[in-house]
């Protein structure tokens, strides 16, 4: 895949909130393509979900990107990434490709709300970057990773096709897997196309 020609996200048009979190997380813009995110929240997964969530409300077809620099090892599960939600409930639909603080990449998903959260194995990142990214087209949610500095050789993860009723919310996030302890991400990169 060729490199995203796009401009970085635009912070202020950003929403940030905490789902289903015992913890007030935190937004921090670094630079022009950088956020640090600090969340709580027990997890995402299962038939509800408890983190931190930064996001855009958008219609129709998306390709967003992000490096993950560092993530906090609250929890071995403790987790960052990119993420489409049809909605702000703890048990929304959503697909998420995501990335734990041992470099572990795992595309999560919730197919119907309050449904159990499946998980596909995305390998391991050793060196020398954790790339992630989602690329919606109609109802075919793509999730990828890469682990080359640049960010432009993708490996796809999964596809999940999903009845999205637009808008949907996308964005990134960030659970501690530990509620009531905050966890900080360091996201680079990040590249929205919309």
């Amino acid at each position: 895949d060729a490199p995203l020609n796009t401009a970085p996200v635009a912070v202020e048009s950003l929403t940030s909130v905490d789902i289903n979190a015992a913890l007030e997380g935190k937004t921090v813009p670094v630079g022009d393509d950088g956020l640090d995110v600090e969340g709580s929240g027990a997890d995402i997964w299962e038939k509800s979900d408890g983190f931190r969530f930064v996001y855009r409300s958008l219609r129709g077809d998306f390709d967003l990107r992000a490096r993950i620099d560092a993530i906090e090892n609250t929890a071995p599960w403790a987790k960052g990434g990119v993420m489409v939600r049809q909605d702000a409930s703890a048990g929304s639909v959503h697909a998420t490709m995501i990335a734990t603080p041992d470099r572990k990449f795992a595309f999560q998903r919730r197919e119907s709300r309050g449904a159990l959260s499946l998980s596909t194995d995305g390998g391991t990142a050793f060196a020398p970057a954790c790339w992630v990214r989602l690329a919606r087209t109609g109802a075919t949610l793509r999730a990828y990773r890469a682990t080359d500095t640049a960010g432009d050789r993708w490996a796809e993860v999964g596809t999940v096709n999903l009845a999205w009723t637009d808008p949907v919310l996308v964005g990134l996030c960030v659970s501690s897997h530990k509620d009531g302890t905050s966890c900080k991400v360091r996201f680079r990169g990040v590249r929205l196309q919309a």
